[in-house]
C-alpha cells in the first residue's frame, strides 16, 4: 500500500460496536432469559420503533432472538470460545501486523466449533452489509453506505487508489463511487462484515482483477503473513529501482525490465502488497505502454533541447515535483524509470 487511509467518524461505523455488544454481552451472557432490554440502547430504540409499526415482516430482531436461543443452548465454555473468536477476528490492524496474541478465526473454524450456529451467524453478518445498511430502520438511524463513502472520500481526497497508485478514484464529483472492499474477505471472516476498519474503497482493477478473494494475512492454508492494514499503512513510499535491457528500448516488454520494490521498515508487508495487487505485472505493464518509459525518456530529451536545460536539470525538477506529489503523472514510477535511463547514460 502506497499510503494509508484516514479513518472517518460516521454514524454507520457505530453498527459494528452495537453488534460487538450483542455477541459478547447478550448472546454469550452467562445466564438469564433473553430480552430486548439486554441490547445496547440504540438497538432497543430501533426495536421499539418496529414494535409500534403494524407489520408481519420478519425483522433483524427475530434473527437476534433465534440466534440467541442457539447460542444460549451451548455451555459456558463454548460461549466463551465464541467471544474470543469474534474479538480476535475483528482486530484487523493487529491481524495484519501478525500480533502474537491474535488469531484469525475463519468461517471454517466456526464450523468446527459448531456447524449449525456458524451458518446462522454467517447469514446474519452477511445480511448486515447486504440488507440492513441499505434499507430499513438501521439505515434510517445511521445513514447508508453511500453517505459513509461520501464522507470518507472528502476526508481521503488524494483522488488516487492507494493500493496501486495508478488509477483515479471516484469521489463526490462522480455519480458512482468505487466499491468498498472487505480487506479481510468476509466469506472467510464474516464477523468483519460491517467492521469499518476492514472496509476500504479500492479501484476496480485492484478489487476485481487482482485482489479478488485473496486473504491478505494468509496466502496458503495454515500460514500467516504480515500485510499493510488499510488504515495503518506507513506514510513513506517504498523504494523503487528499475533496470532496463536497453537493446530493445523502443519496444519494451516485461522481460526487458527488472523492477525492485523494497521497504526498509516494512519488508514483509511490502512483499505481500506486491503479491496481493499484482504490482510487478502492473508496473512493468505501465512502463511498456506507448505512454510509458520510452515516452518519458523522449519527453525529457525534447524538453532539454527546447528549453535549454540539461537532462540532469530536468530530472532534478521531476524529482522535486515528485517529492511534493508522487502520484501526478505517475511520478513515483516515472522517476524510477528516468533514473535508470540516467544510470545507463541515456540521459
Amino acid at each position: 500500500m502506497l499510503f494509508p487511509y484516514t479513518y472517518v467518524d460516521h454514524p454507520l461505523a457505530k453498527l459494528h460496536g452495537w453488534i460487538e455488544h450483542l455477541l459478547t454481552n447478550v448472546w454469550c451472557r452467562a445466564e438469564g432469559a433473553y430480552s430486548v432490554t439486554l441490547l445496547c440502547q440504540e438497538l432497543q430504540d430501533i426495536a421499539d420503533t418496529i414494535h409500534h409499526i403494524d407489520t408481519t415482516k420478519r425483522s433483524i430482531f427475530d434473527d437476534i432472538r433465534d440466534i440467541d436461543a442457539l447460542i444460549q443452548a451451548l455451555d459456558t465454555t463454548k460461549r466463551s470460545e465464541l467471544v474470543t473468536m469474534f474479538t480476535d477476528s475483528t482486530a484487523v490492524d493487529d491481524l495484519c501486523q501478525d500480533v502474537g496474541d491474535r488469531n484469525p478465526y475463519s468461517y471454517d473454524d466456526l464450523v468446527v466449533w459448531n456447524e449449525g450456529v456458524a451458518a446462522k451467524l454467517k447469514d446474519f453478518f452477511y445480511a448486515l452489509f447486504d440488507k440492513h445498511i441499505k434499507n430499513g430502520p438501521i439505515k434510517r438511524q445511521l445513514g447508508d453506505l453511500k453517505s459513509h463513502v461520501d464522507v470518507f472520500c472528502k476526508t481521503n481526497n488524494e483522488g488516487i487508489c492507494p493500493f496501486c497508485g495508478l488509477e483515479e478514484t471516484r469521489d463526490e464529483y462522480y455519480t458512482t463511487r468505487d466499491p468498498y472492499d472487505h480487506y479481510l474477505p468476509r466469506h472467510k471472516y464474516p464477523f468483519n462484515s460491517v467492521n469499518f476498519r476492514n472496509l476500504a474503497p479500492m479501484c476496480h482493477t485492484c478489487n476485481s482483477s487482482y485482489k479478488t478473494t485473496k486473504d491478505p494475512i494468509s496466502r496458503n492454508p495454515g500460514t500467516r503473513q504480515k500485510t499493510f492494514a488499510p488504515l495503518d499503512a506507513p506514510a513513506s513510499l517504498p523504494a523503487m529501482r528499475v533496470e532496463f535491457d536497453i537493446s530493445n528500448i523502443q519496444h519494451l516488454s516485461p522481460n526487458d525490465i527488472t523492477l525492485l520494490i523494497e521497504s526498509a521498515t516494512h519488508p514483509d508487508e511490502c512483499e505481500t502488497w506486491q503479491w496481493l495487487f499484482g504490482i510487478q505485472e502492473r508496473y512493468k505493464g505501465k512502463l511498456c505502454k506507448r505512454r510509458g518509459a520510452y515516452m518519458w525518456l523522449n519527453t525529457v530529451l525534447k524538453d532539454s533541447a527546447n528549453y535549454n536545460k540539461t537532462p540532469q536539470e530536468l530530472l532534478s525538477d521531476i524529482r522535486a515535483n515528485t517529492s511534493i506529489d508522487p502520484f501526478v503523472d505517475d511520478g513515483f514510477l516515472k522517476l524510477a524509470a528516468l533514473a535508470a535511463f540516467h544510470d545507463v547514460g541515456l540521459l
